[in-house]
């Protein structure tokens, strides 16, 4: 065989490969089902939005856009052809984008290098990973071999000119990408003048805008609307950190920061480039960065594998740069960075429901509980467990994000699934009420109401703990002050993050008050039904005070429903910690009259809006005797002080709080 045929018949083996592999990464090849719990319960209200036509940005309010089920990857009937779509587009690109990495004899290092790391995606990154991918073919553009060899600059203009239709599509899949997309355009678009590229940069500029228009439409979603839903988006990226931040390992992210520090300074001071060219590569790569810091880490649980997978990531796709840099410093950080990841892996790839059934069997529960750190854990297997039970053990608590060569050979029928998971939902709600008319669900289970094929009337922001400002609390309101308000109510009080229970959602939930009365209970729901008459009460302003963080303060004696506002604002440090970071929690403390204490997780934007405060409400229960039992006859549900503070260390909050108290009165 001549040797350029070889290359050729070499070139095309290697392409088949890529294309599958990044198949396995990004398309659904066996979808998720829906299933009963948070996660799975936006994803399936998010499905449903969309197939049934509701208007996002709007009527439905979420961080997730129309093309969610690309993300999510969990199948229904009506978007199906969403998902498939947007995945296969999303192949595309990343194969447009990976394709220049073939174009020599380390192709088969950089194929090996992707297959593995294909075991272990996270979707979050590789949605991440397209804009960083655009802005190294960009670079590529600029450094690319002369004309004549495998990948010339021709090559590089026709994948800026797709991958910028790809950054239309990102906000759309998740909205939370908007803020990334946008400084990625922007500065790009910079570059690309500062090159003399002026048909590039107009590309650039105007084909995400247009692209966004385009897959809009293409997912049913009117015109109209897009606005409205790139506004929406505003309070709840802005008010994700303070909102859903949760405190994890300080050094994990100090050990981030110091990897990805480190590439930049070794990509600028190793790369033979103009100044220019390595600014642009490094500034995106740390923009990559920090968003990945920011996903993985402001919500610092299971989120941290995302911020850990990406720094391997983001070696792979620097594969091609980064080849033939021969710095023994770049060499130790890629160590440090494969390690972080792999010592992350198993932290948050342990399943301890199988360890829990697997060390019951063996009756050693006792000793390493669900709590136990994974040392003590692996210490106690080694000693109780044979070889056999070990490779058991691992088999089944360690998983493989995406083992996609299973999939392949898993079972397709996905209606068929679908209507079976639907079946177990039901079970799982705990309630079978027969509601009439349209119902939504209180405060997060809408899958409840989907799949028991209710007709289904939520309010925008749809899971309560999402609603953590002024303006989508007031857009719940207006949902239950409309004429269109939901006939029932199925109302439960769910809250995530020890949160004071009674404090999310509150404007609704007011309306609820007034607006519905109790038809029946059953385990942890009400059924609410909408009253021919709404109950003649308002909040009337009585007092106001004010307290420092740390010190117990009094309430007020009341002799009914009383609310109160908290108002709690951040230093100027604080403003910028939540943008770039975290702030610490707020917490509030409330003591009985019986002496009891209890302490919450307070959400300082969502209190500045009126919760009530006596009674303590914390379960169905209360709110059932809220409104059918004297407060003379519920004593030890009344507060008698409250405190406000936060956690140890700088706290980012100016120390002291104001509190109003309001009065609920007969109009």
């Amino acid at each position: 065989m001549k040797p350029k045929k070889k290359i050729i018949y070499y070139s095309i083996f290697h392409a088949i490969i890529l294309i599958s592999i990044l198949i396995g990464m990004y398309y659904p090849l066996s979808p998720v089902m829906p299933a009963y719990g948070l996660d799975a319960g936006w994803a399936y209200a998010m499905n449903e939005a969309v197939a049934s036509g509701k208007r996002i940005g709007t009527e439905i309010i979420f961080t997730f856009g129309p093309w969610a089920s690309v993300y999510t990857h969990m199948f229904h009937p009506g978007t199906e052809h969403l998902m498939t779509l947007g995945s296969i587009y999303l192949i595309a690109i990343a194969f447009l984008l990976f394709l220049p990495n073939l174009h020599d004899s380390k192709s088969s290092l950089f194929l090996t290098s992707l297959f593995a790391a294909s075991f272990f995606i996270s979707r979050d990154v590789m949605l991440f990973a397209i804009p960083l991918m655009f802005s190294v073919a960009v670079f590529s553009h600029h450094n690319a071999p002369p004309k004549g060899r495998w990948f010339p600059r021709t090559y590089y203009r026709f994948a800026i000119f797709f991958g910028s239709i790809s950054l239309g599509l990102l906000p759309l899949i998740k909205g939370s990408l908007a803020p990334y997309v946008l400084v990625t355009i922007f500065v790009t678009a910079g570059v690309l003048i500062s090159r003399k590229s002026f048909q590039l940069a107009a590309a650039t500029a105007f084909l995400p805008a247009f692209s966004t228009i385009f897959f809009w439409h293409l997912s049913g979603q009117d015109f109209t609307d897009i606005g409205n839903y790139f506004e929406s988006l505003v309070p709840i990226i802005f008010g994700y950190s303070d909102a859903m931040g949760k405190s994890g390992s300080k050094f994990e992210e100090a050990v981030y920061v110091v990897i990805l520090l480190s590439i930049c300074f070794t990509l600028f001071r190793c790369l033979k480039l103009h100044a220019n060219e390595k600014f642009y590569l490094v500034f995106s790569v740390f923009l990559y960065g920090f968003f990945c810091f920011k996903a993985g880490y402001t919500r610092h649980d299971g989120h941290g594998y995302i911020a850990t997978f990406a720094l391997v990531f983001l070696l792979v796709i620097l594969f091609p740069i980064t080849t033939n840099i021969n710095d023994k410093k770049f060499k130790v950080i890629t160590s440090a960075a494969l390690s972080l990841f792999l010592v992350m892996y198993f932290k948050y790839g342990f399943d301890d429901r199988n360890f829990k059934n697997i060390a019951a069997e063996k009756g050693v529960l006792d000793k390493a509980t669900k709590n136990s750190p994974l040392v003590h854990k692996v210490r106690i297997i080694t000693e109780a467990f044979s070889m056999e039970e070990i490779f058991r053990i691992a088999g089944s608590s360690f998983y493989l994000k995406n083992f996609w060569i299973r999939d392949v050979f898993s079972s397709h029928d996905n209606v068929y699934k679908f209507e079976e998971s639907k079946r177990r939902i039901i079970e799982k709600c705990g309630f079978d009420f027969a509601p009439e008319g349209s119902v939504d669900i209180f405060t997060v289970h809408q899958e409840c109401a989907l799949a028991n094929d209710w007709t289904w009337n939520p309010r925008p922001i749809f899971q309560s703990y999402s609603a953590y400002s002024g303006t989508l609390l007031k857009s719940n309101q207006k949902h239950y002050l409309s004429p269109s308000a939901p006939d029932s109510v199925v109302f439960q009080m769910n809250t995530i993050d020890g949160r004071l229970p009674n404090a999310e959602d509150t404007l609704a939930q007011f309306e609820l008050y007034r607006g519905y009365r109790i038809d029946s209970v059953q385990g942890d729901a009400l059924l609410l039904r909408r009253a021919s008459k709404k109950r003649s009460v308002e909040m009337v302003k009585s007092t106001e005070t004010q307290a420092e963080f740390g010190k117990d303060f009094p309430l007020p004696a009341a002799t009914r429903p009383l609310f109160m506002t908290i108002e709690v604002s951040p230093s100027l440090v604080g403003k910028i910690l939540g943008i770039f970071y975290k702030n610490n929690h707020v917490s509030f403390e409330i003591t009985l009259n019986s002496g009891e204490k209890k302490k919450y997780r307070i959400i300082p934007a969502m209190i500045n809006s009126p919760f009530i405060i006596i009674p303590h409400i914390e379960n169905i229960n209360d709110f059932r005797n809220l409104v059918e039992i004297p407060l003379d006859d519920v004593s030890h549900k009344i507060p008698a002080s409250a405190r406000i503070d936060t956690d140890a260390g700088f706290s980012g909050w100016i120390p002291k709080a104001t509190m109003k108290f309001y009065e609920l009165q007969s109009r």
